[in-house]
């Protein structure tokens, strides 16, 4: 498969750019970067390709495992360098709850699946640091 954007500069620090899949965004650099507020800046949308690939990649796994899901959401921290040259950790802190009683372990290591099989995480040079926490109820 390939993923194809378009980005266009429209003066200053700002841009515009286009997906395959149609969405069609105005960007900038951030503003302590001479950017724009207000709108995307690569690295919001770094962060926010890291977080979303990993959720479908966990709702991949957690099928696969077995499990079933009642509830996800995942914060996605990015630390960079001071000169902004990268992002040398990306933390993330998924909140899963499970349906199931004993099914913790399981569903941790369908989260460490996840990583490694996100075609955006298992991508990255940054050290990946997962920290979940896993809630069950029901039966």
């Amino acid at each position: 498969m390939i993923y194809v954007n378009k980005a266009t500069w429209n003066g200053g620090f700002e841009g515009h750019t286009v997906c395959q899949n149609g969405t069609d965004m105005e960007f900038s650099a951030p503003p302590m970067q001479h950017g724009k507020a207000g709108v995307m800046t690569p690295e919001d949308a770094f962060m926010m390709a890291v977080n979303t690939s990993f959720q479908i990649a966990v709702v991949i796994e957690m099928v696969k495992a077995g499990l079933e899901m009642a509830a996800y959401e995942c914060k996605a921290e990015g630390e960079a360098e001071d000169d902004w040259t990268d992002f040398h950790i990306i933390r993330l802190t998924p909140k899963v709850t499970i349906c199931g009683a004993g099914t913790e372990e399981k569903a941790k290591e369908a989260l460490k699946l996840a990583i490694s099989n996100s075609p955006v995480t298992a991508s990255l040079k940054s050290e990946i640091i997962l920290e979940p926490e896993i809630v069950t109820i029901g039966y």
